[in-house]
């Protein structure tokens, strides 16, 4: 490796920097890899269709497979395209109906055209995908990308063999972040790495940005680091913010101080706080302390507060709703 090619490596972001290159390396999808391997060996490849949530490793896995089939020929023989880029029916017309009309003057066989984010396409622009499929099934495969399989139409999914990527395991992130962490002599504490985990939630992409985005702004990865690197409260600011919420004792002068003084001081949105608090109450002890008609008033209004806060500017009309449903709550019986 030239001090060039080194120096353009050092300065990819880390999700394409440590982006596993061979199936072998793909984390926490042993059956889908198998699978893959033994298509491969037989030389059998369908038209595939990988869906799950982000960061899961689809986009990895066919490129990984791509690599498997034409080794230094993968220029010549994939395409990859992301329909989100062109959402509309000219993506199909173009490029799509080129590449898989085309003749490949320096190698025979299959070619792969791989369609990422193919749930943003327009139902026109799939079904005009539909019979390119067909077309050219005798010498072009496809693998179609997605989040929402449902989005993709039933003439398309029919024809694809399907693999479902399930969100990657807390062990399997903390394993490859560790890695990384070796690799570039990154010092992380257990709380950290614990944070890095529960904030992606599944997504090994979004764990790996983080991780990035927390070593550039300080010198150790920590619980703290993370969640002011993301400008969210940490699990003990929530667990803080819980008990108070939920201390009758108090009234709404004081919840709704303490809520605007937290806001205030750590630069928070109420947003934010939301999302975190409701994950906290529904693994907390304090739900067996109220009936189910007051269980069903606290979400319900707080669902409603988190729908119009995304369409408000005016934050501070719903921090005051937010602390009334807490003055009002132990009034439902």
């Amino acid at each position: 490796m030239t001090t060039i090619d080194k120096n353009e490596i050092d300065s990819l972001p880390w999700v394409e920097k440590y982006r596993p290159n061979k199936l072998s390396k793909i984390v926490h999808h042993p059956n889908i890899i198998f699978a893959l391997k033994k298509l491969i060996k037989k030389g059998q490849i369908p038209h595939m269709l990988f869906y799950g949530a982000s960061g899961t490793g689809k986009t990895s896995t066919i490129l990984a497979t791509a690599k498997k089939l034409y080794d230094d020929d993968i220029n010549f023989m994939v395409l990859e395209l992301n329909a989100s880029d062109d959402r509309g029916i000219n993506i199909v017309r173009e490029e799509i109906k080129e590449f898989a009309e085309s003749r490949n003057m320096f190698k025979n066989g299959i070619k792969l055209i791989i369609l990422d984010e193919a749930d943003s396409m327009t139902y026109d622009a799939q079904f005009a995908l539909r019979r390119v499929i067909e077309k050219y099934s005798y010498n072009t495969r496809f693998c179609l990308i997605c989040n929402y399989m449902n989005k993709i139409i039933p003439a398309i999914r029919s024809r694809c063999m399907q693999f479902r990527f399930s969100p990657i395991g807390g062990e399997s992130i903390k394993e490859y972040i560790g890695y990384i962490c070796e690799k570039e002599e990154i010092q992380m504490t257990k709380k950290g790495e614990d944070s890095l985990v529960a904030i992606a939630k599944g997504d090994l992409r979004k764990a790996i940005n983080l991780l990035q985005s927390v070593t550039m702004a300080f010198d150790k990865v920590t619980e703290e680091n993370c969640y002011f690197t993301i400008g969210n409260c940490t699990p003990q600011e929530i667990e803080k913010l819980v008990k108070v919420m939920f201390d009758k004792k108090k009234n709404f002068k004081k919840k709704y101080k303490f809520l605007t003084d937290m806001i205030t001081e750590g630069g928070f949105s109420l947003a934010d706080i939301l999302s975190s608090f409701h994950n906290n109450i529904v693994k907390n002890d304090i739900l067996k302390q109220l009936s189910n008609s007051q269980i069903v008033f606290m979400f319900d209004t707080l669902s409603n507060i988190e729908d119009k806060l995304n369409y408000s500017t005016f934050e501070e009309i719903y921090i005051g709703a937010f602390v009334s449903v807490f003055v009002l709550l132990y009034d439902k019986n």
